[in-house]
């Protein structure tokens, strides 16, 4: 038999010895390898979806941008009286403008303006309860936007004020 090491002491191997012993370290390596990778994508994915929920959570507007078929833009003070109001409907696929004038729309301008509202996120809650909307600019609202979805839902956001700060806008 050929022996590992120097031959001399009692904490030497046979060379299959060694080679069991490898083996068996090298298994549970892989193994731990396995686990730490395991936990590393597991604890990525857990991240990943809580992540999602608070951003979920943090929208204003709820809706998928492809499902809304109406909106209306409401402005408090337009630099053109006639664009105080605008209406917009999707028929077959393709937006239109009711109001001010019965126009086609332009595709891009309206899905831009969808994702724009889509996006809109929650920073902070100032006041949950608050009575006098008029102290952020909401009352009245300086644009109110109300949308309607495929099969019947319904929605709506007021826009107010810029924040002291210049940094957000208060919104309902």
């Amino acid at each position: 038999q050929a022996r590992a090491g120097s031959g001399t002491g009692s904490g030497s191997v046979t060379q299959e010895e060694e080679e069991a012993l490898n083996v068996r370290l090298t298994g549970i390596m892989a193994a731990v390898l396995a686990a730490v990778i395991v936990a590393y994508f597991w604890a990525g994915k857990a991240g990943q979806e809580r992540k999602q929920a608070e951003e979920e959570k943090a929208r204003i507007v709820k809706v998928k941008a492809d499902k809304v078929v109406a909106l209306d833009l409401i402005q408090a003070k337009p630099a053109d009286p006639q664009s105080k109001e605008i209406s917009l409907f999707k028929q077959e696929g393709i937006w239109r403008i009711s109001k001010p004038l019965a126009l086609r729309a332009e595709k891009s301008a309206v899905d831009d303006l969808l994702s724009s509202l889509e996006a809109v996120k929650r920073e902070r809650v100032i006041d949950e309860a608050a009575k006098d909307l008029s102290a952020y600019g909401l009352n009245p609202a300086q644009v109110t936007v109300r949308y309607k979805m495929e099969g019947g839902g319904k929605g709506g956001i007021l826009f107010g004020e810029k924040s002291p700060s210049g940094e957000g806008i208060y919104m309902v």
